[in-house]
């Protein structure tokens, strides 16, 4: 696979209308992981693509900041009331920003709370898992996933957009890369670094013959190319497929950061294993006493 890195050409390919996003690998199986991969704004192409993300935008445009944030911070707040030591990994960042997002699509209130919250997460992860990381489909993560558009059509029941699909996407979307957000900007403040960005590459894949300006990067039907969002400075992307939720990630991610530093919280020890990513496994974190404070 060509990998580009200089911030023009990745520039130019994520605006080009003859690079796709690549098509489902054979680990997302047929079933209903698949449809729903094959259903979303963020795999589609040309038409197809602003047909859908146009939905998406609507529903995002819908979502107040201030609510998600201040649904962010009370569920800190929360966890801040009963517990002295947390794993900012696996209790906040792949948690907390779930939650505030469901408060934001006004989908909370209709039930979405203890064992139904957790169901929910649960089938939304086995999802992530397999659209999002390549873990293989099993009948397992197909009936999650099936779970879940249920789950979520029930809940948006009088809601003015119903498509559990739609719901399901945007959820999908913030899942890791809000999680990602949370972490890195942790991490910034532990090592008094710049932040890192949370979504550090994409890949295309050419419709047709296209010719890369300014590089000349010639690619043929079908080849892949690897884009380097990091290094251009791209973290949400460009073009068509730019994140649309780029702002309420911020929002959510810099709240959870904050409002763990208000509730006492600090990072205990530095992190020793890390995922594929650099990012910490686990990255725990204990309230200060008040003698420290």
């Amino acid at each position: 696979m060509i990998e580009l890195v200089e911030s023009n050409v990745v520039l130019a390919a994520l605006h080009s209308p003859d690079l796709a996003p690549p098509p489902p690998p054979a680990s997302v199986g047929t079933a209903s992981c698949a449809h729903l991969r094959a259903s979303m704004a963020r795999f589609s192409h040309g038409a197809l693509h602003a047909e859908r993300r146009q939905i998406v935008d609507t529903l995002i445009a819908g979502i107040d900041p201030a609510v998600v944030g201040s649904a962010a911070q009370a569920l800190v707040e929360e966890l801040g009331r009963s517990v002295d030591t947390l794993d900012v990994v696996g209790d906040v960042a792949y948690r907390v920003p779930t939650l505030a997002l469901l408060n934001g699509l006004g989908l909370a209130p209709t039930g979405l709370v203890g064992r139904e919250t957790d169901a929910l997460l649960g089938c939304l992860v086995k999802v992530v898992k397999v659209i999002g990381r390549g873990v293989a489909a099993t009948a397992e993560s197909d009936a999650a996933c099936e779970q879940l558009l249920s789950m979520l059509q029930r809940a948006s029941a009088g809601q003015p957009l119903t498509d559990p699909v739609v719901l399901a996407s945007v959820l999908y979307q913030n899942h890791d890369a809000t999680a990602a957000l949370v972490i890195e900007m942790l991490m910034a403040n532990l090592d008094g670094q710049p932040r890192q960005a949370a979504v550090r590459r994409t890949v295309r894949v050419a419709t047709c013959p296209v010719v890369l300006q300014p590089s000349g990067t010639l690619l043929k039907p079908g080849e892949a190319v690897g884009l380097d969002l990091a290094g251009a400075n791209l973290e949400f992307g460009a073009g068509p497929h730019q994140c649309p939720g780029s702002s309420r990630a911020l929002t959510i991610a810099s709240t959870i950061v904050q409002a763990l530093a208000a509730e006492g919280f600090a990072v205990v020890k530095r992190p020793t294993t890390f995922d594929a990513n650099g990012r910490p496994e686990e990255l725990l974190m204990q309230k200060r006493s008040s003698a420290d404070c």
